[in-house]
């Protein structure tokens, strides 16, 4: 049985991540993005929560940023996966 949990992912990614939009992103960002997405089991992405919040640094699971505005995207994971809030 799959656990819904929260992951904060940058701001910027959520038309991608939602809605698989990919404008505005380059080649290199996407792939960054799957990278981590599969570093965490492919989880399946939701829906956003909350208002978009800045940190300096997002790093669950090999994930990396310089700073920016985050949000906190609601995801299934996949069984085996522990849940964990962010």
């Amino acid at each position: 049985m799959a656990a819904l949990t929260i992951f904060a992912m940058p701001a910027h990614w959520a038309s991608y991540l939602i809605n698989g939009d990919a404008s505005g992103l380059d080649d290199g960002e996407i792939a960054t993005i799957e990278a981590y997405l599969s570093a965490n089991g492919d989880p399946r992405i939701f829906d956003t929560e909350g208002e978009p919040y800045f940190s300096w640094s997002f790093g669950r699971n090999g994930g990396n940023a310089d700073g920016g505005d985050l949000v906190d995207y609601v995801v299934e994971l996949n069984d085996g996966w522990p849940t964990v809030t962010a």
